[in-house]
């Protein structure tokens, strides 16, 4: 058995990279990052089913086997970058993310899109009760005609 003298010192790689970079972590800091991290390789994993039931779903098209191959692309990412997370308990981006960035897109660009094609999908689902080339509908009970800007009472 080898008996060595000396002194010991056992370090998390967030420990290294703190003196590496002579900043301080806090535990709490990194325990929280640590959470997210676990989150986000929940969501990858469900992210994961999700694009192999659009492979597995049997339509003419293959628009759904392209749906897959996106979504089973981006649930890599986010599982990577989410195990990175964990192990490190740094913040980390995603690859999209990052490919944004260098883009030049700004944060605010990107949620507005994300949030007008939330909107457009909304409409578009089968068994939608609108068609959109005719009128828009609004949860209070009114509709606008397309091409006229008089709101009328929906009756039903």
């Amino acid at each position: 058995m080898n008996q060595d003298e000396g002194l010991t010192v056992a370090l998390s790689p967030v420990q290294m990279t703190a003196i590496l970079r002579r900043k301080n972590v806090s535990s709490g800091e990194t325990m929280s990052n640590r959470l997210w991290g676990g989150l986000g390789v929940i969501g990858g994993v469900v992210e994961i089913f999700g694009a192999g039931i659009l492979c597995i779903v049997p339509e003419p098209t293959m628009i759904t086997k392209a749906g897959c191959v996106v979504v089973g692309a981006h649930s890599l990412d986010t599982l990577n970058t989410a195990f990175q997370q964990v192990l490190t308990g740094r913040k980390t981006d995603t690859a999209t993310a990052r490919l944004a960035e260098i883009a030049a897109a700004k944060s605010e660009v990107l949620s507005m899109k994300r949030l007008q094609l939330e909107n457009a999908l909304k409409y578009m689902q089968p068994g939608s009760r609108i068609r959109l080339d005719q009128r828009f509908y609004f949860s209070t009970g009114r509709y606008v005609d397309k091409g006229n800007p008089m709101v009328k009472k929906l009756t039903q």
